[in-house]
């Protein structure tokens, strides 16, 4: 196949990845996005559900923030819940009062839908089920990706290279062990997370801290709740069937007035097909762009945390036209490790110490 030729190739199709086609499309710079994963894979994962502010707000700029207005939930502060002698008590954090601001609540998948469906009406390259076999010329005024999908080889041509594929991302892997360098906090728990088709036990998100662990009642809607707990490093969902999970979250979030309420997971929780993934490293390194050296990284990872994270962390902030020719050292960033490994809605955030590659610094 002939060579494409472009600006800017961005590796993935996630949040971070369409933001920026975004960005650097209102600046008249041509992108290309690969995405290896197929169309419907991206907009069937379960990720992160909170928007910051500021975040909200740049999507509303760009263009893509119509639905989310329309169909989001504001939060305006949360609830914190701790023992108090023999009760469990609550306190809420008013966003509004102490910082004039709120946070979206607005699925993450229902984000990259908006973000494909513009890019698509508008005619722009999207090419899915595309993996990035190699990346040459590094060193030199265009980089070379190679890549290959259904139709067979290709080679995409570009000024600039933005790696956001995630940490096993072939891009992590572009810079050489000399140029490379992991920051990583580890935490010895995990996260077990369940989508329940039942309403919240709470207008706002409720973080509990209990004697048996970590809680958190989230939502995706008024009618799901998105509830996690914190379990034991080297828990697998083998090791929680549905009948326990329900006992401890009425143990650690429950308050009369105001009780977890049990809803349907079916064919999810304690699922024999769920699989425990090992999590992937928190930090992506700088990608590399035009010139010796890397010169932007191309995401900050907050990794995934109960709650839904943060889609603001990975979302460029300047300019485009500017983020695009701007010559920066790269900057080195810590992050989070634990990461879902999925089977429907049900899964763990694992930490898994052994799993760092070969080469790279664990930083404690």
């Amino acid at each position: 196949m002939n060579p494409i030729h472009t600006d800017v190739a961005i590796i993935g199709a996630g949040p971070a990845g369409l933001v920026l086609a975004r960005m650097l499309q209102l600046q008249g710079i041509d992108a290309v996005v690969l995405e290896r994963r197929s169309r419907a894979y991206v907009l069937g994962r379960v990720r992160a559900g909170i928007i910051e502010q500021p975040v909200a707000e740049l999507l509303v700029e760009l263009g893509v923030g119509e639905r989310m207005l329309a169909e989001r939930l504001v939060h305006d502060g949360v609830q914190l819940q701790h023992r108090a002698g023999d009760r469990m008590v609550r306190h809420r954090i008013d966003f509004g009062a102490l910082t004039a601001k709120s946070v979206t609540v607005y699925g993450q998948r229902e984000l990259v839908r908006d973000l494909i469906e513009r890019r698509e009406a508008d005619g722009l390259p999207l090419r899915f089920g595309t993996e990035v076999t190699g990346v040459d010329g590094l060193d030199d005024d265009r980089v070379s990706i190679r890549c290959r999908d259904e139709a067979g080889e290709t080679t995409i041509t570009a000024r600039y290279v933005a790696g956001v594929d995630g940490a096993h991302g072939v891009t992590a892997r572009l810079l050489d062990a000399e140029d490379r360098q992991t920051l990583q906090r580890s935490y010895p728990a995990s996260w077990l997370g369940v989508l329940v088709a039942a309403a919240p036990p709470s207008h706002e998100l409720i973080y509990a801290r209990h004697p048996k662990g970590f809680a958190l009642a989230s939502m995706r809607t008024p009618e799901i709740s998105r509830l996690y707990l914190q379990v034991p490093a080297g828990d697998t969902l083998a090791d929680w069937s549905e009948d326990r999970i329900w006992e401890q979250l009425h143990r650690r979030l429950d308050l009369p007035d105001s009780p977890v309420k049990r809803g349907t997971v079916p064919g999810i929780v304690g699922h024999p097909a769920a699989q425990r993934r090992p999590s992937p490293d928190a930090f992506r390194p700088a990608v590399p762009g035009r010139g010796r050296r890397p010169r932007r990284p191309a995401e900050r990872s907050q990794g995934a945390q109960p709650g839904g994270g943060r889609h603001g962390a990975a979302v460029p902030r300047a300019g485009a036209g500017a983020a695009a020719r701007r010559r920066e050292r790269p900057r080195r960033l810590p992050g989070t490790v634990p990461a879902p490994g999925l089977a429907g809605d049900a899964f763990l955030l694992v930490d898994d110490r052994s799993a760092a590659p070969p080469g790279r610094r664990r930083v404690r």
